[in-house]
């Protein structure tokens, strides 16, 4: 008999601990407003990958 490796039980475990609660949600009901584009956010976010891809 196969017996399975500690990280594999825990990433089975933790697999199915996070997607439970996606499972579990419901749809989206009423309306839904969409947000516009956020350009400084954008830029923020890759301002950190090129600084971060720049110290490593």
């Amino acid at each position: 008999m196969r017996r399975l490796s500690l990280a594999t039980v825990a990433g089975l475990v933790g697999f199915l601990g996070t997607h439970a609660v996606a499972w579990a949600a419901g749809a989206v009901d009423g309306a839904v407003e969409k947000q516009g584009l956020n350009i400084a956010a954008i830029g923020m976010f890759f301002l950190f990958v090129i600084g971060t891809l720049f110290i490593t």
